[in-house]
C-alpha cells in the first residue's frame, strides 16, 4: 500500500504541475486572442489606434510564448510566423499577420483546452483506480487479521 500511495502521489504531483502550466498557457492564449481580435477591429481605423493595438498584441504574443509549457514544441512554420509578427515591421503587414497569428493561437488554445480536459479525466480515473485498490487491500488486511485472531483463539 505504501508503494502504491507513493506512486500515486508522484503521479498526482506531475498532473498538478502539468495542468498548472496548461492553465497558465490557456489564460495567456485567451488574452492574446482577445487583444488580437480587438486590435484587428481597431486596426482598420489606422493611425494611433493601430500602433497602440500592435504594441498590445506584440506584448500578448510574447506572454503566450513565455507561458507555453516546456513540453510543447511549436512547428517551425508557426514559430517563424510568430517571430515575424513580433518583429517591428510595416504596419501594412500587421492585419494579415494578425489574422494568421489569431488562427495559430486559437488552434493552440483549442488543443490545450482539449489536452487539459483529457488530463483531468485521466487523473480522475487513476485516482478512482487507486482508491479501489486501497479499499480492496484494506478489506484483505482486515480478513487476514480476523483469520489470524481466529487461529490464535483456536490454539489457546
Amino acid at each position: 500500500q505504501e508503494e502504491a500511495t507513493a506512486l500515486r502521489q508522484k503521479e498526482n504531483a506531475a498532473y498538478v504541475a502539468e495542468t498548472t502550466e496548461m492553465k497558465q498557457a490557456i489564460a495567456a492564449l485567451e488574452s492574446a486572442v482577445t487583444v488580437l481580435v480587438k486590435g484587428t477591429k481597431q486596426g482598420k481605423e489606422g493611425g494611433a489606434a493601430l500602433l497602440q493595438e500592435r504594441a498590445k498584441a506584440t506584448s500578448a504574443v510574447r506572454a503566450v510564448i513565455s507561458a507555453l509549457p516546456s513540453s510543447v514544441g511549436l512547428s517551425s512554420e508557426h514559430a517563424s510566423l510568430l517571430s515575424d509578427f513580433l518583429q517591428e515591421g510595416s504596419h501594412a503587414k500587421y492585419m494579415p499577420q494578425s489574422f494568421t497569428v489569431q488562427g495559430i493561437l486559437t488552434d493552440m488554445y483549442d488543443t490545450f483546452a482539449s489536452d487539459l480536459e483529457t488530463s483531468t479525466r485521466e487523473e480522475a480515473s487513476a485516482n478512482t483506480k487507486f482508491e479501489d485498490f486501497i479499499a480492496v487491500k484494506t478489506i484483505e488486511l482486515k480478513d487476514m487479521e480476523a483469520e489470524k485472531a481466529k487461529k490464535e483463539a483456536e490454539k489457546a
